[in-house]
């Protein structure tokens, strides 16, 4: 959060398979993440898994070259953060409203409350369309999202 100029550190914990793996600092001054695992062996799933995806994502947008680990490692957490914020605001505004997929976007009906009747009348209308504001969590929109990616009915993960 930044304020008159100032910024103040921001925290994150990161998690794998439910336990925690690593905490995450950003000290909000163009300074590298400081990332403190919890053991060798988390940094070294995440530096496995980072290795394992694919080069392209990692680029440096003014270089040519690939970046080193600990630049694509901070790519990687970067991506995971914006994901996880895009979905959870994705996840506040399908309250309000009925959000759902149409021709690779998630695309919404403002004005229409996702109630159990308009979500019907909608369907009724619009068969094929999945309708994300049936998710009752989070984590049930984060499984949808991801589920219609990997069909091909939605073109992005994180730019709704």
């Amino acid at each position: 959060v930044c304020e008159n100029k100032k910024c103040s550190t921001l925290k994150a914990t990161l998690y794998r398979d439910g336990k925690k793996a690593a905490t995450i600092v950003d000290h909000a001054n163009g300074d590298p993440l400081e990332i403190v695992f919890v053991n060798d062996f988390e940094r070294d799933e995440l530096e496995a898994h980072v290795l394992a995806t694919p080069g392209k994502v990692f680029e440096d947008e003014d270089e040519t070259l690939p970046l080193p680990l600990s630049g694509r490692i901070e790519v990687f957490i970067d991506n995971l953060v914006t994901r996880t914020t895009e979905i959870n605001n994705l996840f506040r505004k399908s309250r309000r409203a009925i959000y759902f997929i149409h021709e690779g976007k998630i695309l919404s009906k403002k004005g229409t409350p996702p109630t159990e009747e308009n979500i019907a009348l909608f369907r009724k209308k619009n068969r094929v369309a999945p309708i994300l504001s049936e998710a009752k969590t989070v984590a049930e929109l984060e499984e949808m999202l991801d589920y219609y990616y990997l069909r091909g009915y939605l073109s992005s993960i994180t730019k709704f």
